[in-house]
């Protein structure tokens, strides 16, 4: 071999190590910029399936509502012990059994489940604050969270606490003298961390959201 070929073969090699050099260090930095950045969308993700589900059901009491006035009927809606489906049932004024409404149906997937809190005149504090009780109403499909009736009130109502975020739950509740329904996000206090500052936001009410359709 020359000594002009040997030259360069080394300054191939120089520049090969360089190279590869360059290489180590974009890949070191897309690395450190997935790492922060991957936390930012799931919980993006997680924003968006929890903000998703919560205006589902307060288009599902909706519904349900607007199906008790329309065909004359009483309609419950439920939330099976799981917290991971609410339904509503059509409830005869005799002994039938009560017939599923298959269109109103919301369903759950993990992290996010849903609890039926205390009415608003039995629970301390604000309106479905505290958890349900031994007490709670049972029906068809599981706890009764509303009964609508004919004329679209809800003489029965209990609050929805819709979890799955780690600082946010929704409070859904069913006025009962209109049966209309409104959803509002609530701060929880984690342990260990700072609460944030800035006001929640609060979804459409259920008139609005028929009125929509």
């Amino acid at each position: 071999m020359t000594p002009a070929a040997a030259r360069s073969r080394r300054s191939e090699g120089r520049r090969r190590a360089v190279t590869l050099l360059e290489l180590l260090v974009v890949l070191a930095v897309l690395g450190a910029i997935l790492t922060m950045a991957l936390p930012l969308a799931l919980r993006s993700m997680n924003r968006n399936a929890f903000q998703s589900v919560q205006t589902a059901i307060v288009s599902a009491l909706g519904e349900a509502r607007a199906h008790a006035q329309r065909d004359g009927a009483m309609v419950e809606v439920t939330v099976d012990r799981g917290g991971r489906r609410l339904r509503a049932m059509e409830r005869s004024l005799d002994d039938a059994p009560p017939r599923a409404i298959e269109w109103i149906e919301v369903l759950l997937e993990a992290p996010l489940t849903l609890a039926v809190g205390e009415p608003p005149d039995e629970g301390a504090g604000e309106p479905g604050a505290g958890e349900r009780g031994a007490e709670s109403e049972q029906g068809a499909g599981g706890e009764i969270v509303v009964l609508f009736l004919p004329d679209g009130s809800a003489p029965m109502a209990r609050p929805c606490i819709l979890r799955g975020l780690d600082d946010t739950e929704a409070v859904i509740s069913i006025g009962r003298l209109l049966g209309r329904a409104m959803s509002v996000e609530r701060r929880v206090r984690v342990p260990g961390a700072e609460e944030p500052a800035g006001p929640i936001e609060e979804q459409a009410p259920a008139a609005v959201t028929e009125a929509s359709r």
